[in-house]
């Protein structure tokens, strides 16, 4: 019964609102819609479906919910540690040794853009701590012009910057109105734009024109999608992401690529993937 309620949700939103979301995974789904539910102190099923098919309002606020925009400076610190110390050097060495022009990233479901800029933060350092001026790109992207929007203001506030050391604060930072606003020598090394990662007519943002990626990160994205959603992604990644090309993800989505035979584990302690 409880899972016949759902996927009554399921059809509704599809059928009523025009809105699909039989993509996301069932655990992820059920967990979001309890969660509207108990916010709303509804306890019985019927009124919320009832709701639901009534409120296009509801509707709107229970897809926001399943995108999931959260997001912080240097989420996981181990994984940016290793990307800081190990892989810039490695990419660098690369990039020289190839007479490259550019070094290219993503950062897939970017959100506020939190983690598109830690990776620009990293590289810079690194970039400095070499004495290199080697041209890069962070291609961003997300579903949500809301948080493409703000994550293109590059303005944050106090709380936000938590896990951002003063250092780097004072480095990419500058006081503005109460908040902190990304410096703008940063913020152009990033290029924000909309874009659905389910989307099957394109392998890329088309900011960003022919993929060719160096490092993309897919962090706390592919275990909100069912399986076969999963691999769209996973397939678009093996497609944009150049020979030799890193792919970084969170730890709880290692099996999901591990599957698949262009992707190799690089490091046994992170999911840190090269595609050969």
């Amino acid at each position: 019964m409880i899972s016949q309620f759902f996927d009554s949700l399921v059809l509704i939103m599809r059928d009523v609102h025009q809105i699909d979301i039989s993509k996301f995974n069932d655990a992820f789904l059920e967990k979001t819609i309890t969660k509207r539910m108990e916010k709303l102190g509804l306890e019985e099923g019927k009124r919320y479906s009832d709701l639901l098919c009534s409120s296009s309002q509801e509707a709107h606020l229970l897809s926001m919910a399943l995108q999931n925009h959260y997001s912080v400076f240097f989420r996981d610190m181990e994984m940016f540690s290793l990307f800081h110390t190990e892989l810039i050097p490695r990419i660098f060495k690369s990039k020289v040794n190839g007479n490259s022009s550019e070094i290219r990233f993503w950062s897939m479901a970017c959100a506020g853009g939190q983690e598109a800029y830690s990776i620009a933060m990293l590289i810079e350092e690194r970039a400095k701590k070499y004495g290199l001026d080697w041209p890069y790109r962070v291609f961003a992207s997300d579903i949500s012009g809301f948080c493409i929007n703000h994550a293109m203001k590059g303005l944050f506030t106090s709380a936000d910057l938590q896990h951002v050391t003063l250092a780097r604060m004072e480095s990419f930072f500058t006081k503005k109105d109460g908040l902190y606003e990304i410096v703008p020598s940063l913020r152009k090394r990033i290029q924000f734009s909309c874009y659905d990662l389910l989307d099957t007519f394109t392998i890329a943002p088309p900011d960003c024109i022919f993929g060719s990626f160096d490092v993309i990160f897919c962090c706390n994205v592919l275990y909100y999608y069912k399986s076969y959603y999963q691999k769209i992604i996973v397939d678009k990644i093996s497609k944009s992401l150049n020979k030799q090309g890193y792919l970084i993800t969170d730890k709880a989505e290692k099996e999901i690529v591990s599957n698949f035979s262009t992707l190799q584990s690089l490091f046994s302690s992170y999911p840190v993937f090269i595609k050969t």
